[in-house]
C-alpha cells in the first residue's frame, strides 16, 4: 500500500512539474550559483543525480540539483551556498532537491543538520523537508532540524531567526530561542506538536559556532564580498596585495615554484555545465570558480577577485555568477604516440568567458561582468573564437595539457601532465568546449564503487540503509524531476563532444524513459496559527533525552558482545535395576559427594565469573586509557594547529604591516614630489609676474620720463611768454595794472616761471627783495608769498576725485581775506611736519608709481583745510590726500598776518627698491 502511495505521489509530482512549467525555449540559463562541499570528516560519499550508485565525497566537488550526501558513523560534512552553510551530523541522509538563482530545497530522510543563514534576500526561498514537516525558513539566522523516522518525530531548534512549519492541515511559526517538536498523531489531517524552551547545547552544535567563527572573522571579507563561496580558505594559503592596475590581488603562498593554476586537480563532468574544475587545494575553489588570473612581475600568479559592489537587493551581498572553470581550451591534436590531447590556459582580467552551450545574452554578460571588466565599454562579441588575442596564452607554464583519455576519466592532472609536450599547443586555436565525450568514471570519478575483486583493498564508498533512501518527506512546493541516468544520456553525450545537453533534449529524455521524482508527500497551503512555549512536560522530555543519548552512544561506540559462560548440569545418576540397592550410609555419603561436586562446580563459576569481571573491567580502563591518550594527543595536535595559526596569523601582520609601511612611505614620496612640483610651479609663476611688473615699471619710468620731458618743453614755452608779457608790460606802464590782473586770474602756472635750484631756497636778502617787489605791484597786492618746501616721495592710495573749493578766511583784524594764489614753485609756506607717506598694498603689488598734483587751500594756522587732486594715478589719489590732510605747515605773514594760501601740491611716489 505505502509503495502505490508513493507512485502515485510520485506521478503526480511529475505531472505538476511538466504542468507548471512554461515552454521550453531556445536558451537554457543554468543557475548561476552551487554548492560546494567544503568541509569533510570520516566517510562521506555523494550520489550525483540520476545515478544509483555513491562514490567517496571530495573537497570542492560542486553539488547541484538532485545530488544527495550521506555521512556514516563519526562523519560530518559541511556545504556552502553563497554565505549560507549547511552541516550535517554523523548518520545524516540530505538532497538537495532543488537548487536555482531563488530557490534552495533540502531533503533530511534521517540525521541532524544545522543550517546557518546569512542573509535571505527578498524573493529568495529555503524550504528544508523532512518525514513529518516542511520547514520554510522566513529570515537569516540558525536553525536545527533533527529527523527521527524511526520514532516519528522532528525537532527544529531555532536558535535566530523565524521559520513555518507545515504538516497535514497545520501551520504555525516557530521564533527564536525555541524549540518545537512535530509528530504524527495517527491521523493525516491533523499534526501533533509541543514548543519547548531550547535545550543545552552539544558537541555538534559547538562544531558549528566554531566553523561560523572562522568564517566571520576572515580578512578576506575585506576584499570579497560574503556570498562569494569559498573566500574562507585563503587567509591561510595567501597574502592580500593591492596592485596599481587591478586594486586588491591574492597570491598564493604554499605553492612550488614552477605551478599554474588549474593544473592540480581533475576535470569531472557536472551538469548543466559540463566539464568542471575540481581543484586539489581546498583555496582552489574560489579562484577556479570566480575572478581572473594574471602573471605580474615578480610576483608570480595572482588571483584577481570580483569586484565588491552593492546588490540590487538592499538586503543582500554583491553575489558574483558560478562558472564550471575560467580558462580557454585549445583543439585536440595528436601526440606523437598517435593519442589525443587537449590544453587549457586561464582567463585574464578583461577577457570573456563564452559557454560551451546556448544561452541567453543575459546570462553571458551577468556571468562575465560579475567576474571581470572587459576590455572596452563596448558589447563583447561571445560568438568570436580562435583569433583573439589572450594574455595568458604566451606565458611561459600557463598552458597545461593532458591525454584526452586522462581527461575523460576524471583522473590528477599533475600526474599526467607531463606526458604531454604543450610548446606545440601556443600557437593552437582556442575552442568552444574541450571536444571530449565524458565517461562514467566522469560523473562518478576515480573514486567510484570499486569491484568484488578490489574491495578486501579497498574499502567502498558508504551508502545509507535502503529504508532510509526510499523514506517519504512532506513537501509544500514539488521538486524538479531527477535527471536521466548517464546510460540514457550517453549517446546523445557523444553525438557532441564537450557539450552538456540542452533542455529540449532533456525533456525528450524524460518522455522515452520516464525518471523517478523525489518521494514526496505535497501539502496544501494552510492557514499560519501564532503559537507560544507550553509548560515543560517533564516524563515526555526525559524520556525524549534518554531516548536521544541512548542512540548517541549506540552511535558513537561500537558493538562488543559478551561471552556468555558455559554452565555445566550435573549429571543424572545411572540408574541400575541389575545391582543391588544401596545403604543408607552409602547413600548420604553418595549425596554429600554430590553437594561437594556441585559446591566445587559452584567455586569455579565464580572465579571464572570474577575473572571476566575483571578483564572486562580491564579492557574497560584500557579503553579508557586509550581515549584519554587519544584525547591528550587530539588536544595536543589541536594546540600545536592553534600555535601555528597564531605564527601565521603574526606572520600575516607582520606582512601586512610591512606593506602598510611600504605603501605610507610610497605615498609620502608622492607628495612629497608633488609638494615639490607645486612649489617649482609656483617660483616660475612668482618669475614671471615679477618680469611683468618689472616690464611694466620700466614702461612707466619711460613714460614718465617723456612726460617730464613734454612738461618741460610746455613750461619753457610758458616762461618765454611770461617774459615776452613783462618785457611788454614794462614798455608800456599803461597796461601793466590789466596784466597783473589777468595773470593773477590766470592761475599760478601764469605769474611766475617754474622754480629753480636757485629760487626753491633763496637767500634772506633774496626774500627781502622779491617781498619788496610784490609791495610795489600795479595792482596795489602787497601780500607776500614765501616758497613751498619740496615734497617727499612714499606710496598712493584709492582715488579721490572731489574738487573742494577755497573758502574766503578773516584775518586777524577780523576783515575777510581772499586767500593769496601763489605757485608751488614759490614758497606759500614754510612744512613743518608731514606723516610717513604709505604705498596702498594693492599699489604696491601692481607696482604702480607715479605722481599726484593736488590744488591744497592751507589756512591762516598752517593747516591743510582743503584738497583738489588735479592729476595722477587713481590708486595713489586717495594716499595723497591722506598724506596731505595731516600736514602741517608754518603759516604765510602778509604785513605780519597769518593769510590763507591757494597752492599746488606734487606728491611723488616712487618704489625705494
Amino acid at each position: 500500500m505505502q509503495n502505490r502511495l508513493q507512485l502515485i505521489v510520485s506521478a503526480f509530482a511529475t505531472l505538476f512539474f511538466f504542468a507548471s512549467s512554461q515552454p521550453v525555449s531556445a536558451y537554457y540559463d543554468p543557475p548561476s550559483r552551487v554548492a560546494r562541499l567544503s568541509y569533510t570528516t570520516g566517510s562521506v560519499s555523494i550520489q550525483p543525480s540520476g545515478e544509483d550508485d555513491w562514490t567517496w565525497a571530495k573537497i570542492n566537488r560542486p553539488v547541484t540539483t538532485g545530488d544527495s550526501l550521506w555521512t556514516s558513523k563519526r562523519s560530518r560534512a559541511e556545504l556552502r551556498i553563497g554565505s549560507a552553510a549547511l552541516r550535517a551530523d554523523q548518520r545524516t541522509s540530505v538532497s538537495l532537491t532543488n537548487l536555482d538563482d531563488r530557490a534552495t530545497q533540502v531533503e533530511l530522510n534521517t540525521g541532524t543538520i544545522i543550517v546557518r543563514v546569512r542573509s535571505l534576500p527578498r524573493g529568495e526561498s529555503i524550504e528544508i523537508n523532512t518525514p513529518n514537516v516542511a520547514i520554510t525558513l522566513l529570515r537569516a539566522g540558525e536553525y536545527r532540524i533533527d529527523a527521527v523516522p524511526d520514532e516519528d518525530y522532528t525537532l527544529l531548534s531555532v536558535r535566530t531567526g523565524k521559520a513555518e512549519v507545515t504538516g497535514g492541515r497545520t501551520a504555525f511559526l516557530v521564533t527564536a530561542g525555541s524549540q518545537a517538536e512535530m509528530y504524527n498523531t495517527g491521523s493525516r489531517r491533523r499534526l501533533g506538536y509541543d514548543i519547548y524552551d531550547l535545550p543545552d547545547e552539544d558537541s555538534f552544535d559547538l562544531w558549528s559556532h566554531e566553523r561560523d567563527r572562522k568564517s566571520d572573522r576572515s580578512a578576506s571579507l575585506r576584499y570579497v564580498s560574503p556570498e562569494l563561496t569559498g573566500y574562507e580558505d585563503l587567509d591561510d594559503a595567501g597574502t592580500w596585495r593591492t596592485d596599481s592596475r587591478y586594486g586588491a590581488v591574492w597570491t598564493p603562498t604554499r605553492v612550488s615554484r614552477n605551478w599554474a593554476p588549474y593544473r592540480q586537480g581533475k576535470w569531472s563532468w557536472v551538469e548543466p555545465w559540463g566539464w568542471t574544475w575540481v581543484d586539489d587545494n581546498r583555496w582552489g575553489y574560489v579562484t577556479s570558480h570566480y575572478g581572473r588570473w594574471v602573471s605580474l612581475r615578480n610576483i608570480g600568479w595572482a588571483w584577481v577577485p570580483p569586484q565588491r559592489g552593492a546588490s540590487p537587493s538592499r538586503n543582500a551581498s554583491y553575489r558574483p555568477a558560478y562558472s564550471p572553470a575560467n580558462v580557454a581550451f585549445l583543439g585536440e591534436s595528436q601526440s606523437a604516440e598517435g593519442r589525443g590531447k587537449i590544453a587549457w590556459f586561464p582567463l585574464a582580467p578583461g577577457e570573456a568567458y563564452v559557454p560551451p552551450y546556448e544561452t541567453s545574452r543575459d546570462y553571458v554578460s551577468r556571468l562575465n561582468s560579475s567576474n571581470t571588466q572587459l576590455r572596452s565599454n563596448e558589447d563583447f562579441d561571445y560568438s568570436r573564437r580562435g583569433n583573439d588575442y589572450y594574455a595568458n596564452q604566451g606565458v611561459a607554464g600557463a598552458i597545461v595539457g593532458v591525454a584526452s583519455a586522462l581527461f575523460a576519466s576524471s583522473q590528477s592532472v599533475e600526474q599526467g601532465s607531463s606526458q604531454v609536450s604543450t610548446g606545440s599547443m601556443m600557437r593552437s586555436r582556442t575552442v568552444a568546449a574541450a571536444p571530449v565525450a565524458p565517461s562514467r568514471a566522469s560523473i562518478l570519478g576515480s573514486e567510484a564503487k570499486v569491484s568484488a575483486a578490489a574491495s578486501a583493498k579497498v574499502e567502498a564508498p558508504p551508502a545509507p540503509p535502503q529504508s532510509v533512501e526510499t523514506t517519504v518527506v512532506v513537501a509544500k512546493t514539488a521538486p524538479p524531476p531527477r535527471r536521466a541516468s548517464f546510460e540514457r544520456r550517453k549517446r546523445a553525450l557523444e553525438a557532441n563532444p564537450g557539450k552538456p545537453l540542452d533542455a529540449s533534449t532533456e525533456q525528450s529524455l524524460r518522455v522515452q524513459a520516464p525518471v523517478t521524482t523525489p518521494a514526496v508527500e505535497l501539502v496544501p497551503e494552510v492557514p499560519v496559527t501564532q503559537v507560544k512555549p507550553a509548560e515543560e512536560d517533564q516524563p515526555k522530555r526525559q524520556k525524549r533525552d534518554k531516548s536521544r543519548s541512548r542512540r548517541d552512544r549506540e552511535m558513537e561506540s561500537t558493538a562488543r558482545p559478551a561471552a556468555e559462560p558455559a554452565v555445566q548440569q550435573p549429571a543424572a545418576s545411572p540408574s541400575a535395576p541389575d545391582v543391588a540397592p544401596v545403604s543408607p550410609a552409602e547413600e548420604r555419603k553418595s549425596r554429600a559427594e554430590i553437594r561437594n561436586e556441585e559446591r566445587e562446580e559452584r567455586k569455579v563459576e565464580k572465579v571464572d565469573e570474577r575473572k571476566q569481571a575483571e578483564e572486562k573491567a580491564l579492557k574497560a580502563r584500557e579503553e579508557r586509557e586509550l581515549e584519554q591518550s587519544a584525547l591528550i594527543q587530539k588536544q595536543q595536535e589541536q594546540r600545536a594547529l592553534e600555535e601555528k595559526a597564531r605564527e601565521d596569523q603574526r606572520e600575516k601582520q607582520k606582512a601586512e604591516s610591512i606593506e602598510q609601511q611600504k605603501q605610507a612611505e610610497e605615498k609620502a614620496v608622492k607628495v612629497r614630489e608633488e609638494r615639490e612640483l607645486e612649489q617649482a610651479k609656483l617660483i616660475q609663476q612668482q618669475q614671471e609676474q615679477r618680469a611683468l611688473a618689472d616690464k611694466a615699471r620700466e614702461e612707466r619710468k619711460a613714460q614718465k620720463q617723456a612726460e617730464q620731458q613734454e612738461q618741460k618743453l610746455a613750461d619753457e614755452k610758458a616762461r618765454e611768454e611770461r617774459d615776452l608779457k613783462r618785457k611788454e608790460t614794462r614798455g608800456n606802464p599803461e597796461k601793466a595794472p590789466e596784466e597783473a590782473i589777468t595773470t593773477r586770474e590766470s592761475g599760478p602756472a601764469a605769474e611766475e616761471p617754474p622754480a629753480t635750484a636757485e629760487t626753491a631756497n633763496p637767500p634772506p636778502e633774496e626774500r627781502k627783495m622779491r617781498g619788496k617787489r610784490l609791495r610795489e605791484r600795479p595792482d596795489g597786492d602787497d601780500r607776500m608769498v614765501q616758497p613751498v618746501e619740496p615734497e617727499s616721495s612714499g606710496s598712493a592710495g584709492a582715488e579721490i576725485d572731489k574738487p573742494i573749493a577755497a573758502a574766503p578766511q578773516p584775518d586777524n583784524t577780523g576783515t575777510s581775506v581772499e586767500p593769496l594764489r601763489v605757485e608751488e614753485t614759490i614758497q606759500a609756506a614754510k612744512l613743518v611736519s608731514q606723516p610717513k607717506l604709505k604705498t596702498p598694498r594693492e599699489a604696491r603689488r601692481a607696482s604702480i608709481e607715479g605722481v599726484v598734483k593736488l590744488e591744497a587751500l592751507i589756512g591762516a594756522d598752517g593747516r591743510v583745510k582743503t584738497s583738489t587732486v588735479l592729476s595722477g594715478p587713481e590708486e595713489l589719489r586717495a594716499a595723497a590726500i591722506e598724506n596731505l590732510g595731516k600736514r602741517k605747515y608754518e603759516p604765510t605773514l602778509v604785513d605780519g598776518r597769518s593769510v590763507e594760501v591757494l597752492t599746488e601740491v606734487s606728491v611723488e611716489f616712487m618704489d625705494k627698491d
